[in-house]
């Protein structure tokens, strides 16, 4: 995990890509309910990423893990999560992805609907 500084904030994460924060240490996975938080979270998208676990249950294993290659051929599930005007103090769920760029791509699109072309550019 890494420092980094965005807008002012000090976030702690895997990697920052593009300027979205890649696996961020959140306080807590699915709230966010202090003001500070909500300031330092607002329309700041983020990716978690989740890869397969296989179940103690052997059974179950064959079968989950083939829908999960399905699913994530890559291995990894990419997930776009961000506080948004839709919900308070909850982390909204923009989507999952099979791919860290098609992550990046659902988070370009919604910044260029929600803020037009200044939102086009992810930040560096």
């Amino acid at each position: 995990m890494a420092h980094f500084e965005l807008d002012g904030h000090i976030f702690i994460a895997e990697r920052l890509v593009d300027g979205v924060l890649l696996n961020p240490g959140l306080h807590t996975e699915e709230m966010c309910t202090s003001a500070n938080e909500i300031s330092r979270w607002l329309m700041r998208p983020f990716v978690l990423t989740e890869r397969y676990e296989r179940p103690k249950n052997e059974l179950l294993h064959e079968e989950l893990s083939a829908a999960w290659e399905r699913a994530w051929p890559t291995g990894v599930k990419f997930d776009v999560r961000c506080v948004d005007h839709t919900t308070v103090g909850e982390w909204s769920d923009w989507g999952c992805f099979p791919t860290l760029e098609e992550a990046l791509e659902c988070i370009r699109m919604r910044r260029e609907v929600a803020f037009g072309a200044m939102g086009t550019r992810l930040r560096d």
